[in-house]
C-alpha cells in the first residue's frame, strides 16, 4: 500500500482534500493529513513511518516550509520520497526556493474541487507509474525550461 502525507496547517482546506480524496482515489492508498511538518520530519528522520510522496502546503504556520524542505532533503538524501509543494504564490522567487530546496513539484493551491480532482488523478499516476505531474501544471517543470 503506498501512503501519502499531506502537510497542511488549514483544517478547511485538509478537510477539502481528504473528502475529495476519498471520493477520487482509485488505488490503494493511506492518506495521512498532518497539521504539525515538525513532528512529520521527526518521524521521517527517525525511520518511524515511510513515505512514498509527502505534500507540503506554503503556508505552514508553525515552521517555515523552505527550512523544512532542505531540512528534509538534506536528512533523508536517498530516502527521500517525492516531494510535491502546492503554494498560493506563482512568483518565481517561491518557485525557484522550493526548486533549490528540494521540491519536486510545486503546484498552485487549488481553489475548486475539480482542480484538487486533478491533482489527485495525477498524484495516483506518479504513485502507480512514476509519471510525472505534467508540466503545465508544475511551476517548477516550466522555471526549468525557461532558465
Amino acid at each position: 500500500m503506498k501512503t501519502i502525507i499531506f502537510i497542511e496547517s488549514d483544517k478547511d482546506d485538509a478537510k477539502v482534500f481528504q473528502e475529495v480524496f476519498n471520493q477520487s482515489k482509485t488505488i490503494d492508498c493511506k492518506l495521512l493529513i498532518e497539521d504539525n511538518a515538525e513532528e512529520v520530519f521527526q518521524l521521517l528522520s527517525n525511520g518511524v513511518i515511510e513515505v512514498d510522496l509527502l505534500v507540503l502546503d506554503m503556508s505552514q504556520r508553525k515552521i517555515n516550509p523552505h527550512c523544512l524542505l532542505k531540512k528534509i532533503k538534506d536528512d533523508l538524501k536517498e530516502d527521500c520520497p517525492y516531494i510535491l509543494v502546492m503554494g498560493e504564490s506563482i512568483a518565481e522567487l517561491s518557485v525557484e526556493s522550493a526548486y533549490r530546496e528540494g521540491a519536486d513539484c510545486y503546484l498552485i493551491k487549488p481553489e475548486i474541487t475539480s482542480r484538487y480532482q486533478e491533482i489527485i488523478y495525477h498524484l495516483e499516476n506518479y504513485l502507480v507509474e512514476k509519471k510525472q505531474i505534467p508540466a503545465e501544471l508544475n511551476l517548477i517543470d516550466q522555471h526549468k525550461n525557461i532558465a
